[in-house]
């Protein structure tokens, strides 16, 4: 009775109940699909004013499970925009009620399709359907909807993106897409499985997995992606870079966050690998980059602390290999190992920590041309960009904290370069291999601290240079150990040819030492190098004689101390050992040192020269120098004179000794001591001292036994003689003090005798035969003293020229003087050159008598000369002192006529008057030339008209004397007369050889002159000499 009772009651509302779930499964399995296919295209074409469909639809509405089939919306253009073919979503309704939740068991979405593109306006095709959005307001308080999702999951999607605002159209199609998630919840604090991949031609494979959740937000996987194509990347993001290559990402994270919206995100590991790398940015250079290999690990930790954000990378490293950099034509660098190691970044503290930068086998190409070094013309921007690039990092050096960048230890190993210098006529390359490069302890922020480094470098397979010490890099300060060794100078062949017409044969520079650099404050740098110097082996050729001119086996300097701008140059000691010196002195008088410098300066270059000279004269502190000593062993010359009428060459060798005391000091003096050989036989010293900056010198140079003939072109030059045999000794004294020279010139010849006389135009018109035989003493040996003196200011001042001339005076004068000479050997100031006589008479007086003693010594020592006497006679002072002879002649003449009226035939020469002829003749001839002057007594006695004129005697020779005129026979007998008597006594009494002495023909009414110049009055006789 109690059911049919309970059944009576509730029957009519259970039939309600069950009638209105009939309905409700009805309308489920039948009506609402139907309606959703109608309405659902209908209205989302209300919404978007697109087209769109859906071919089926399922629904069970006692297990909620929803199936839609083949949805779709469409372009403006008919093609799809959004679609998919399937998309199942299976509710789990007592759970959802159990739990308040919605709780789907699952959502498969199975082959979805977007369609993104972006037209030729730029406008994006999805751009119509979004609405600008009102300004509602949200609670900042985010609220879930509670949600449990068992399993989430979207198969083989598809993505395809297309850009027709590009000036290349691109295309982008991603499948396919694959994503799964399982155990989604907003209603408690739990994660959820979550594994993600598609494929792509551009990002490659993509794949996602690992856990999240949002409450809190929280996640952990692992992130790849392969074989990422780096040229479509490029084109899709339009950048003006060129890259190609593939590339890889390999990431582990794990995110966590707590209610405070505290963030935490830790990168456990992060892979970055890029095969066949190619960069390249036409709009900037010519430069292509090519990496085969790159690799970058890392990993970090990212928090985000009460609105506070702070990061981390720690650990990380990038390693390349095979890195290339090339231009149009050629590559540039390779190299085939970079390794950056212990990568810390701080973005907080914005500093950046390697621990080691390691880099090696490379080979870079360089070469500098007119315009610069190929790599500012392959790197350069233009001067805007340039500008701007400058105006906006100072603006943001302003703004912003610098970074700071912490090496601690860089190494550059095994890497080669290939330099080419083609500002040259003929290019000069040079190999640089090994170059190695460390440092340690770099820091960005510390710029003021010293940062150690090593450098090395091999040139040419022959040259080693290296650097060790530390430098500031702030002002770069420097303390560095130099060492060079065995640069070879060829090297620089072309670096001299626009200069010297020379080759670089041979030759090695080495130095080791310390170079300080140093730049205080507003203040110009300083450089100082303290060290020693070398160049060896040193040998220049003469291109246009294709001979050897300047050479030497050792030249080292030693203790050198250089300081700039000080402008002090030291250094204790240079060595040079063999050195050689061709030196040329051509006919034209230049030298071979003239004929190799090239010449190439301008007016231009040289007013520009002047003008920068004289402004720097103010301000650039002198240059001081000083080198304490000069040390040369066993050096040689060859020297040849070609101006010479006979071409001259000698050869000094075994020249040892230096100088001393070499400085810029005002007071210095340098010290010469040097001594060698010429021809190897004659020693050659020279010693002195030098003040180069007051131009005082005071220097003497010995050459002693120089072979003569050897030396036969000078002669020739001077005196028109070849040397035949003798010995030069040869001593020079210059002192210079206050511009004025006073020079003594000691010259010796041992044995010289002349040989073939040569036609010189320019030699001194000297009589040398007679010079030689002047100058020889009895042992064979010429002495002269040539003292040479002037006036260094004087313009016309020529030291060669003032020896020459005092040499010629010298000789000249013996030889225009050849008695004085003579006189000087006896220290006798008598001229020797003529004997004076008394009128009328052939007798010697005592003083003639002694001057012909001295003048038979002189012959005695000269023995190479031959005397000439040439008697003379003086009508004038010698005739009147003969008129008693010719009166005496001419009375005997009478007597020879009374003789003969006598019958008596006597010769004149026969005859001698008594004193009472003599009378009585000469009575009767006064008588009868002077009539009126004279007369006789009545006893016959002769008496004077006029007895006050004197003695009748008397009156009657000096009247008749007048009468007779001068017989030159008379005159010319007196003057051999004399001849003979000079000669006589030379040879009798002073016992010359008969065989040197000649009498001239005499002559009468000479006009005689000594040697001085002086015109004698008195009545002498000439002597001349002349060599045998």
């Amino acid at each position: 009775m109690q059911i049919q009772a309970f059944w009576a009651r509730v029957k009519k509302p259970a039939a309600a109940v069950f009638g209105v779930l009939v309905i409700l499964l009805l309308f489920g399995f039948y009506a609402l699909p139907k309606l959703i296919i109608y309405q659902l295209p209908r209205l989302v074409e209300q919404q978007l004013n697109r087209k769109a469909s859906l071919k089926a639809m399922t629904f069970n509405p006692i297990s909620l499970k929803i199936g839609l089939l083949g949805f779709q919306i469409d372009e403006t253009d008919g093609q799809p925009f959004v679609a998919f073919e399937k998309l199942d979503i299976d509710v789990d309704g007592i759970q959802s009620i159990a739990k308040l939740a919605l709780k789907v068991d699952a959502i498969v979405l199975a082959k979805p399709f977007i369609h993104i593109k972006r037209n030729k306006n730029g406008e994006f095709n999805f751009a119509s359907l979004i609405k600008p959005s009102g300004s509602e307001k949200t609670d900042d308080k985010t609220k879930f909807f509670p949600l449990v999702i068992s399993r989430l999951a979207i198969e083989e999607g598809q993505f395809f993106w297309e850009d027709e605002f590009s000036d290349q159209p691109l295309q982008e199609h991603i499948k396919p897409i694959d994503l799964v998630i399982q155990n989604f919840s907003t209603t408690k604090a739990s994660q959820f499985e979550v594994a993600i991949s598609l494929d792509s031609s551009l990002a490659g494979h993509f794949n996602w997995q690992g856990k999240a959740g949002i409450l809190p937000l929280a996640s952990k996987g692992q992130i790849s992606l392969s074989q990422i194509n780096l040229e479509r990347l490029q084109k899709i993001l339009q950048t003006p870079i060129r890259l190609a290559g593939q590339a890889g990402v390999d990431v582990s994270y794990d995110l966590s966050s707590t209610a405070g919206n505290d963030l935490k995100f830790l990168l456990e590991k992060a892979n970055i690998n890029v095969k066949g790398l190619r960069y390249s940015d036409s709009s900037q250079s010519d430069a292509v980059v090519e990496i085969a290999s790159v690799d970058l690990a890392t990993a970090g930790e990212f928090e985000q602390v009460n609105g506070v954000f702070s990061s981390l990378l720690k650990q990380g490293s990038i390693v390349m290999k095979a890195i290339s950099l090339s231009d149009t034509k050629q590559k540039l660098a390779e190299i085939n190992d970079f390794k950056i190691s212990g990568i810390n970044v701080d973005i907080n503290h914005q500093t950046v920590t390697l621990e080691s930068l390691e880099t090696g086998h490379a080979l870079i190409k360089a070469w500098l041309t007119s315009e610069g070094i190929n790599y500012s013309e392959l790197f350069g921007k233009s001067q805007s960009e340039t500008d701007q690039t400058r105006v906006s990092s100072n603006q943001s050096s302003t703004a912003e904290k610098p970074w700071t960048l912490l090496v601690n230890n860089l190494a550059l190993t095994e890497y080669a370069m290939e330099f080419q210098d083609r500002t040259l006529k003929q290019p000069v390359t040079f190999n640089i291999s090994p170059i190695i490069f460390k440092a340690k302890n770099f820091h960005s922020g510390q710029l003021q601290t010293k940062l150690p480094f090593e450098f090395a470098a091999n040139i040419n397979k022959t040259s080693l240079i290296s650097l060790q010490g530390t430098v500031v890099p702030e002002n770069l300060k420097s303390d560095i150990a130099v060492k060079v060794k065995d640069f070879r100078l060829p090297f620089l062949q072309s670096y001299v040819e626009p200069f010297l017409r020379i080759d670089l044969v041979d030759g090695t520079f080495s130095a080791e030492g310390q170079l300080e650099l140093d730049k205080p404050v507003e203040k110009p740098p300083r450089l100082s190098f303290k060290g020693q110097a070398a160049i060896n082996r040193f040998v220049t050729r003469d291109q246009l004689q294709n001979k050897d001119l300047v050479k030497w086996q050792n030249l080292s300097l030693k203790d050198i101390s250089v300081d700039w701008p000080e402008q002090t140059y030291r250094a204790e000691s240079l060595t040079i050992d063999k050195p050689y010196v061709r030196a040329i002195i051509e006919k034209d008088k230049t030298n071979n040192f003239q004929d190799i410098i090239i010449s190439k300066t301008s007016s231009t270059k040289i007013a520009e020269t002047g003008k920068t000279s004289v402004a720097s004269k103010d301000t650039a502190k002198p240059p001081a120098f000083s080198l304490s000593h000069i040390i040369i062993k066993n050096g040689s010359s060859d020297f040849a004179d070609l101006s010479l009428i006979l071409p001259f060459a000698a050869k000094i060798n075994a020249l040892d000794g230096g100088l001393d005391g070499v400085s810029s000091e005002k007071n210095a003096k340098v010290k010469l001591n040097l001594k060698g050989s010429a021809y190897d036989l004659a020693p050659v010293i020279i010693n002195g001292s030098i003040s180069p900056n007051l131009g005082d010198f005071d220097i003497s140079l010995d050459f002693k036994g120089m072979p003569m003939p050897l030396m036969s072109p000078y002669v020739v030059q001077f005196a028109g003689y070849k040397v035949e045999k003798g010995k030069l000794y040869l001593t020079l004294n210059y002192k210079v003090e206050n511009n004025q020279l006073t020079a003594g010139n000691t010259i010796l010849i041992d044995q010289l005798e002349l040989g073939e006389k040569v036609d010189n135009p320019n030699a001194a018109s000297i009589p040398m035969e007679l010079a030689i035989a002047l100058l020889k003493d009895s042992d064979g040996k010429i002495n002269i003293d040539v003292p040479v003196t002037g006036s260094l200011e004087d313009p016309q001042f020529d030291i060669g020229n003032l020896i020459f001339d005092a040499l010629v005076n010298a000789i000249s004068k013996v030889v225009t003087a050849p008695f004085s000479a003579l006189a000087s050997l006896l220290d006798s100031d008598q001229d020797l050159s003529m004997v004076d006589f008394s009128a009328g008479k052939t007798e010697l007086a005592e003083p003639e008598k002694k001057k012909l003693d001295d003048l038979a010594k002189a012959l005695k020592e000269k023995t190479g000369l031959q005397l000439e006497i040439k008697g003379q006679a003086y009508e004038k002072a010698d005739w009147p002192a003969l008129t008693d002879a010719a009166l005496y002649d001419w009375l005997k003449q009478l007597k020879v006529s009374e003789l003969g009226k006598a019958g008596k035939n006597v010769r004149e020469e026969n005859i001698e008057l008594s004193d009472e002829d003599y009378k009585r003749l000469l009575t009767q001839l006064f008588l009868q030339k002077f009539p009126l002057l004279a007369e006789t007594s009545l006893l016959g006695t002769p008496k004077l008209i006029d007895p006050s004129a004197g003695d009748f005697y008397q009156v009657a020779r000096d009247k008749l004397g007048e009468t007779i005129r001068p017989e030159q026979k008379r005159l010319k007998e007196l003057a051999a007369d004399r001849a003979q008597t000079i000669a006589k006594y030379l040879v009798q009494q002073g016992g010359v050889p008969n065989e040197r002495v000649f009498i001239l023909d005499s002559v009468v009414n000479p006009n005689t002159t000594s040697e001085n110049g002086d015109v004698k009055s008195n009545i002498t006789a000439l002597l001349s000499l002349k060599a045998n």
